[in-house]
Parts: structure tokens; C-alpha cells; sequence
């Protein structure tokens, strides 16, 4: 009897050490920002400095050069492997014609 519950017991606990669970994540919240010809997003580390710009830059689109996207996000448990992003973008050409990548 005293080795059935010693047998059990060992593997019960052998049983709880192998459960593994892949970390699942999630995005909380994304800030695009336009990016001038220099690359920049603001000229200061202020906020409103910031608010101010992208104002700006949005009003004069000759003066961007691209888009940078600030991705908050959060993961459940330890991502040991290798992580994927992936990102889906829209836009439209002069003609109206909506493109895909």
C-alpha cells in the first residue's frame, strides 16, 4: 500500500512539471506618428510639444517622410521562443485605388 502512494505521488507531481503553456499576448494601445524629412517625430521631449508637431505635419504633408508606430503591449507567463509580428498595412495611391501589404 505505502508504495501505490509513493508511485502516485511521484507521478502526479511528474505530471505537474510538464504542463507548459505558450505565452499569449495582446496589443494594448498604438501612437502613429509622422516622421519629418530628418526623421524625426518632435524637436522636443515635451508632450505638447509633440502634439504640436504632429499637428504640423499633418497639416503639411511635404514635410514627412514616413509613419512610426509605437506599440504598447502585454504577454501572460515568459515568452521563451522566438515571437512573430505582424503588421498589416493600408493605404491609398493618387488614384484612389486601395493597396495591401
Amino acid at each position: 500500500m505505502r508504495h501505490r502512494c509513493i508511485t502516485i505521488v511521484v507521478f502526479s507531481l511528474l505530471g505537474f512539471g510538464v504542463q507548459i503553456h505558450a505565452a499569449t499576448g495582446r496589443v494594448l494601445k498604438v501612437l502613429p506618428h509622422f516622421l519629418d524629412l530628418q526623421g524625426r517625430h518632435t524637436l522636443t521631449p515635451s508632450l505638447y510639444d509633440r502634439d504640436a508637431y504632429q499637428a504640423r505635419l499633418r497639416q503639411h504633408p511635404e514635410q514627412r517622410s514616413g509613419v512610426r508606430l509605437d506599440v504598447q503591449w502585454k504577454t501572460r507567463g515568459v515568452a521563451w521562443s522566438p515571437l512573430t509580428l505582424r503588421v498589416e498595412l493600408r493605404g491609398a495611391l493618387e488614384a484612389n485605388v486601395p493597396r495591401e501589404k
